[in-house]
């Protein structure tokens, strides 16, 4: 069964609302950057900021690739991949709402990447 536009519309938005909270929560963390007068302290709260950190940026770049799913339904090319141009399955859709690939390009894409950071690696040894 495929789901419809209006369907995948509310998930996707959904999905941002949900993205758009995690973003607001870690950016109060973020800023409550207090300084505290034991080194192992300070330690401890530059890991957790770091770790903070990591996230947010993960998260502020989901909140994007959702808002250009957004997009990609009120243009009415939701669903097509943008390297082969084919639909992408709709059951990859549903799991994966913010998704720009169908799942051969996805693997093409990440096969590339890995090949690329392997070669990288040996050139540096």
């Amino acid at each position: 069964m495929s789901p419809d536009a209006s369907h995948l519309h509310e998930l996707v938005v959904r999905e941002l609302r949900a993205a758009q909270a995690e973003h607001d929560t870690l950016r109060a963390l973020l800023a409550d950057a207090d300084t505290l007068p034991d080194l192992a302290d300070q330690a401890d709260r530059l890991q957790t900021h770091n770790l903070h950190l990591t996230r947010y940026r993960a998260v502020l770049q989901r909140c994007r690739d959702l808002e250009k799913a957004l997009e990609a339904l009120e243009r009415g090319d939701y669903g097509t991949c943008e390297l082969c141009g084919e639909d992408i399955e709709p059951r990859r859709l549903l799991a994966v709402p913010s998704t720009r690939l169908c799942i051969s390009c996805q693997e093409l894409v990440e096969d590339q990447a890995s090949h690329t950071a392997l070669h990288h690696q040996h050139r540096l040894r």
